[in-house]
């Protein structure tokens, strides 16, 4: 439930961006998610390969948007492109540390960073 928010979340941001939801109403439902994922139970079931897969899909896909936000925040010059950034910054701060606690707690190992190509695409950017 708390991922399909989160996934929500950036369908949202492109509504603000849009101006159909209000900033505010936005900021809302990104903060009620961001409490969603704060509240998952983590347990120490080990993880099966396909979930240790997808966390590290996860763990790659939230450290991407880490860094394209971080650029979109520093050189946007629109505000509202800025608010979204910013909004996506703390949301992929969240999930990452919730990501750390379950990779802590299943012993699962998480990427330490973007790959190589990644790494060009932000260059790039």
């Amino acid at each position: 439930m708390a991922c399909f928010a989160l996934g929500c979340s950036f369908a949202h941001a492109a509504e603000v961006y849009a101006g159909k939801i209000p900033q505010g109403e936005f900021m809302k439902f990104n903060k009620a998610a961001a409490e969603q994922v704060k509240a998952i139970k983590v347990t120490d079931q080990a993880l099966s390969e396909e979930d240790q897969t997808l966390l590290t899909e996860i763990a790659t896909g939230g450290m991407m948007q880490l860094e394209t936000s971080k650029l979109a925040v520093g050189k946007s010059s629109s505000p509202e492109i800025k608010v979204i950034a910013q909004a996506e910054l703390d949301e992929q701060a969240g999930l990452g540390e919730k990501l750390k606690e379950i990779a802590a707690a299943k012993k699962a190992k998480l990427p330490a960073g973007i790959d190589e190509k990644a790494k060009k695409m932000v260059a790039d950017l």
